[in-house]
């Protein structure tokens, strides 16, 4: 038989609200709850934890006959209730549990997930209010929890830096509380534009329709204006000495460059337009 309920915790998002007695909140529908923990760690599901020692307690005891011991005994140590095989998020809305501190209370603890290949989601860890003595409930939304679609499994990590004294845990499971998804924010008003498309207005250079080493035969049926010559490696042209370098990090070499300028000439890329030689410049 379930032992009174001293307090509960309902954590929505950030937001912590605290009451002397039971809230209302959303009935979940319970033969759909995917239950990790309820008198021991329900098949399917492992103890990876480190930094951390965990046993089962009788006392206390939120239901049932047993709850989950969990001492932290080193920096930054975690409870790690990892899932056998993955499994899909989407059909649940909210990760709920009980939690009691003990005999001290006032742990320093964060809930996280794991997604679907086991990474921890730390940029969506949420922390939660640990008293002592007092079962007390939590309920995370999973969109908190950055709403993964494949789930690997829930962490408890300690936030304090150190070791921190024993508390309990007890009926962890998943649940869909049926929550609608928080709406996004409409969109903001922007500036006003306008746009005057008789002001400034110029011809365009016939330049910008080149082609880096175009084929003769190709630049007069693409009829192109320019036929250039460049590259990466080009920007590093020395055209004294007719060369150019790779100019990798690690090694440099100069290369003879092929370019032979008395035979490079724009007519060979130029269509029905005044030749005009090019030259290397003086």
């Amino acid at each position: 038989m379930a032992k009174p309920v001293h307090g509960m915790v309902k954590v929505i998002g950030m937001l912590v609200v605290l009451a002397s007695a039971i809230l209302p909140c959303a009935a979940s529908n319970a033969s759909s709850d995917l239950i990790v923990y309820e008198d021991a760690l329900n098949s399917g599901w492992a103890n990876w934890s480190w930094g951390t020692t965990t046993g089962a307690a009788t006392s206390p005891v939120y239901s049932g006959s047993n709850s989950l011991a969990v001492t932290i005994t080193s920096a930054w140590g975690g409870l790690y209730l990892a899932a056998n095989q993955t499994f899909a998020g989407t059909p649940y809305d909210t990760l709920q549990f009980w939690v009691n501190g003990g005999s001290q209370g006032g742990q320093k603890i964060r809930v996280m997930l794991a997604d679907g290949s086991y990474t921890l989601l730390t940029n969506n860890a949420v922390e939660i209010p640990i008293t002592a003595g007092v079962w007390t409930q939590v309920k995370i939304l999973l969109a908190n929890l950055g709403n993964p679609g494949q789930i690997g499994g829930i962490v408890w990590q300690d936030t304090s830096g150190g070791a921190q004294p024993t508390f309990y845990l007890d009926a962890i499971s998943f649940t869909n509380q049926g929550i609608p998804p928080t709406p996004p924010p409409p969109p903001g008003a922007g500036p006003d534009l306008a746009v005057n498309a008789a002001a400034g207005r110029h011809p365009i250079s016939e330049d910008i329709y080149g082609m880096n080493f175009a084929d003769a035969s190709l630049a007069a049926d693409l009829r192109i204006s320019v036929c250039r010559w460049g590259g990466n490696s080009t920007t590093r042209y020395n055209w004294q000495i007719n060369m150019h370098n790779t100019g990798s990090d690690w090694y440099f070499e100069n290369i003879p460059t092929v370019i032979r300028w008395p035979t490079v000439r724009r007519p060979t890329c130029s269509l029905n337009r005044t030749s005009r030689p090019t030259r290397k410049p003086s």
